[in-house]
């Protein structure tokens, strides 16, 4: 099993090749298409998106991969650090999603992420850790690289004796998170749809 150590340390180099991997990963991805329906605009433009969560990441909390041939990729935030101000949004790049999206998209997009940030701070008001998100190449699934990313650090937070939080917006990965020790603590819907989204804790 893999320390957090072991695992590599994104930096600003690695940005364009990470968020171009996570757009394909995340390309049908329930949470995605109720921020941008269409998908052609998905295609061409979703690794603006991801290049801003990475961006993000980096200045606020920490990214990780396997390997720097970024297998996969997660981006986590320690709870201080997780519920961003729009200084934060911006010198990490937002203005560049509002030039590129459309004024619909980008209306979507406010409140969805308004609505997560309320609701984080309400189901957890108490020090943790928060997988903002992580994905897998999708020409490497079920090859083992997702639990390397996230065992390697619910070891390194299990030292420090905090709890773990993320979201998810497939039902069928709840399965898999559980077997890590999270339960669900929390059903919503993402705002302005019909699409569903769980919130899972991992306790002390």
């Amino acid at each position: 099993m893999r320390a957090l150590g072991d695992l590599y340390q994104l930096t600003k180099a690695d940005i364009t090749p990470a968020a171009r991997i996570l757009a394909l990963t995340f390309q049908d991805y329930p949470f995605c298409v109720a921020i941008e329906p269409d998908g052609e605009i998905r295609r061409n433009k979703g690794h603006l998106m991801y290049e801003f969560l990475v961006k993000l990441g980096l200045r606020y909390g920490t990214v990780y991969a396997p390997s720097n041939n970024l297998e996969g990729i997660a981006v986590w935030f320690p709870s201080e650090k997780a519920n961003f101000t729009t200084w934060q949004m911006i010198v990490s790049g937002v203005l560049t999603l509002y030039i590129k999206f459309s004024r619909a998209t980008m209306d979507r997009w406010a409140k969805i992420v308004a609505f997560y940030l309320e609701m984080h701070e309400e189901l957890v008001p108490f020090p943790h850790m928060y997988l903002y998100w992580m994905g897998v190449d999708v020409t490497k699934q079920k090859q083992g690289f997702g639990g390397i990313l996230m065992q390697a650090m619910l070891d390194h937070i299990d030292k420090q004796g905090i709890p773990c939080f993320l979201e998810t917006h497939k039902q069928n990965n709840i399965v898999y998170f559980k077997r890590f020790g999270f339960e669900v603590v929390n059903e919503h819907k993402v705002p302005g749809t019909n699409v569903p989204g769980w919130s899972l804790l991992r306790k002390v």
